[in-house]
Formats: C-alpha cells, sequence, structure tokens
C-alpha cells in the first residue's frame, strides 16, 4: 500500500500545555508525561490495521496477543527505522493534539532517519483557536440563532482578581473558573463568595500563567455528553457522532460509555427534542466551516451538558471545544471497530499511585472477568488497552460483565 496512504499515530496528552507554551522543546509535567507513556498505545484502538503507533516503551506479549486477536496496527519504535526505513518513509503523522513540541518530535525523528514523513505543520492561528475563548464565541453563535437555548449559560472572561471577586458578591449562583488552556476537568476551581486564601492562590497562579480566566455559572448537571467532528482537506466538516461520557463532581474524566448511536440517542432524546440537536449540530457544521476548515484539519469534539433548571431538563451546547482527539472519538471508534453487534461496555481511566496496586487489581480483573471475544470482536469481560505491569501508574480499560 502507498505509505502516503498510512498514517503514524501518536498518543500526546496535554497538548493545550504545549500550546501555551508555544516551545518545540516544551517539556510535559510529571502526571500528563507518565500518562502518555503508560497509554502510549491508544490510538491502535482507533487506527486502521495498516497504520502504525508511535511508542517509546517495549509491549509486553499481552498486548501482541490483542493485536492479533483484535487485529490492531503495528507500533513504531523510536529505533526501529535503523532496521528497515523505507517501511515507515512518507508516512502521515496523525498526532492525537497538534503542538509545536510534537511536530518537532517527528521533524527531528523523520530527520535523523531520513524519513520524510508528512507532517502537520503549525500554524499561529491554533493557539488562539485551541483556548476557551473559541468556545465562547461559538457558544455565542449558537445562542444567537437558536432560541430555544439559554443565555444564562453564556461565560465571562476577567483577567484579574478584584474584578473576578465583585462578581462572585454580585452572583446568587455558584461559579466556575476555568483557565482557557486546559481540558478534561483540569484547570477548573470551582468557588464561592468570599473567595478563600487558597481558591485566591490558584486563582492568581492561573493569571500569572495565562493571563485570563473565564466565569460561569455551575449548572445541575444530569448528561455529559459530546458531539464529534472532522474537520477535512477538501474544507468540508462532518458529523460523526455522539459520545456519553461520565465525570465526577469536580468535572475529572472519569470514563466513556462503548456502545451504538442508537443507545446514546436514546439517552439525549429522552428528555429533549431531537430536532434540537439537529439544530445545534448543523450550526455547528456552518461555524466550523466558515472559522475552521482551511486552517485545521482533524477531530474536533465538542462537550456538551443536558442540566436542569427550574424542574426542567436545558441543553448547553459548547461547555468546550477540544480541537483533537479525544477519550469520546476512542470510544465510538472502539465500537465501531472492535465490538460485536448490540454489545456495549464501560471504557474507563485508572490511576493509582502505587503502581504495585494497580498491577495485582488488573490480574485480579482478569480471573474475576475472562475476555470473551469471537470474530476479532469484543464480546464480554475485562479488555486493557495498554500494557499493565509493575511500573505502570495509568490504565485504560474496558469492562462489560
Amino acid at each position: 500500500m502507498d505509505n502516503k496512504l498510512i498514517k503514524l499515530h501518536y498518543f500526546n496528552p496535554g497538548s493545550e500545555g504545549a500550546v501555551l507554551n508555544a516551545s518545540p522543546y516544551y517539556t510535559l509535567p510529571a502526571n500528563p508525561a507518565k500518562m502518555q507513556r503508560d497509554l502510549a498505545c491508544l490510538p491502535a484502538w482507533y487506527a486502521r490495521e495498516n497504520d502504525f503507533v508511535f511508542i517509546e516503551n517495549t509491549l509486553n506479549e499481552e498486548f501482541d496477543i490483542f493485536k492479533s486477536l483484535f487485529k490492531l496496527p503495528d507500533v513504531v519504535r523510536k529505533n526501529d527505522p535503523e532496521k528497515d526505513r523505507e517501511s515507515f518513509s512518507g508516512m502521515k503523522v496523525s498526532l492525537w493534539g497538534i503542538s509545536p513540541h510534537s511536530i518537532h518530535l517527528f521533524e527531528q525523528w523523520s530527520k535523523k532517519y531520513g524519513l520524510n514523513l508528512d507532517i502537520p505543520a503549525w500554524n499561529e492561528q491554533y493557539r488562539s483557536m485551541i483556548s476557551r475563548r473559541t468556545a465562547q464565541l461559538c457558544l455565542s453563535d449558537l445562542l444567537d440563532n437558536i432560541p430555544e437555548l439559554s443565555g444564562s449559560i453564556f461565560p465571562a472572561f476577567y483577567s484579574d482578581i478584584e474584578t473576578i471577586e465583585n462578581k462572585l458578591k454580585e452572583s446568587e449562583f455558584s461559579m466556575l473558573i476555568k483557565a482557557p488552556y486546559s481540558s478534561s476537568g483540569r484547570g477548573l476551581l470551582w468557588v464561592k463568595d468570599p473567595i478563600d486564601r487558597a481558591s485566591k492562590q490558584v486563582l492568581q497562579g492561573m493569571l500569572n500563567k495565562q493571563t485570563e480566566v473565564s466565569l460561569e455559572k455551575v449548572l445541575n448537571k444530569q448528561v455529559d455528553f459530546a458531539m464529534l467532528f472532522y474537520s477535512n482537506p477538501d474544507k468540508s466538516v462532518d458529523f460523526k457522532g455522539y459520545s456519553l461520557f461520565q465525570t465526577d463532581n469536580k468535572g475529572n474524566y472519569k470514563g466513556n460509555f462503548v456502545g451504538s448511536q442508537d443507545k446514546i440517542e436514546s439517552v439525549l432524546f429522552e428528555s429533549i427534542d431531537k430536532t434540537l440537536f439537529e439544530q445545534v449540530k448543523q450550526r455547528l457544521i456552518n461555524y466550523f466551516t466558515q472559522e475552521v476548515s482551511g486552517i485545521y484539519e482533524g477531530c474536533i469534539c465538542v462537550d456538551m451538558m443536558l442540566y436542569k433548571e427550574n424542574d426542567k431538563i436545558l441543553l448547553h451546547p459548547c461547555l468546550e471545544i477540544n480541537f483533537r482527539h479525544t477519550m469520546g472519538w476512542l470510544a465510538m471508534e472502539l465500537y465501531r471497530n472492535h465490538f460485536a453487534e448490540s454489545v456495549s461496555g464501560d471504557f474507563r481511566i485508572e490511576f493509582r499511585k502505587n503502581a504495585v496496586e494497580l498491577y495485582e487489581k488488573h490480574l485480579q480483573m482478569k480471573n474475576s472477568h475472562p475476555l470473551i471475544a469471537e470474530k476479532n470482536r469484543y464480546i464480554s469481560g475485562y479488555l486493557p488497552l495498554c500494557p499493565v505491569d509493575e511500573n505502570t501508574n495509568f490504565s485504560a480499560f474496558i469492562l462489560n460483565t
């Protein structure tokens, strides 16, 4: 197959921080760096079989078994091109999230081995696009064009603590502060009037690093979900599906439902008419076609929420926009590519500070929930998506008992 049609996938969580830093020599904080190493194989579950996944660690035999069982793509390690350079030359690099740091990594790797990789180019417009400011602008467009949506959900941006404290005093609601360059529950600060000393210190740190923050009303969340789009090279934007996910009471990501779009839609359309979702979907396609296509190629995942207010279920159509792959995208592709028809499951990310504890749980889950698969498709049981050993702190797995 023509190498130009083959993708080389790379998992780089925390790309928003790398974009904010803007340096090709950016160093990830310790936790995201460990997550990147431990979960490096995640793209194998949304990539095509003839693609490749770039990793730095060696893999254990267990993953080789799953690779054969589910027809997953092969991996590429940093030193592989020394053996067979032509096998990788010309491949298109597909990043979990684009950043100057990740682009530089592959430019150096390609140059070292003479691979002539097709690497995304950095565009300075990405920097403003990836900020939460874009979500605010997009939400403004939605509110202006869809009268059924409530204007009370609109966030405001501030750059000094005194103004924020005054806004908290004026508000009759609990409020949430968000750092512009953050995602997946990170960079959130739950505050109330008067703001306590510890929260004020965190807020000052956000402002020192990012110059401004957004302030918005805390909502009575009922359901977390997302609409998933793809911005194509021909400047068109396609809707790909819905993602149904879970967060804790602080907004931190916990996991995703993995199942059919029909099952997800049955949850979403139970309280709100489908026509409102269709209006939002079409408006978002129009907005991204006008504002993003031609600049950015790749996944666009819009986090949304069903919330309760005055005993009525309402829709928040744009909490956050992720211009990258997400766990929701992974869950959608997992179901389409690797699940038996009508089977559903739960996708979870787990962190344990004690790696031995995580490994012991992994072994226990293998015994108590044995994996069942037929015809390269998941049926039930415990399915670890990445290798787990005595040095692993992050695990990603599927469970359907």
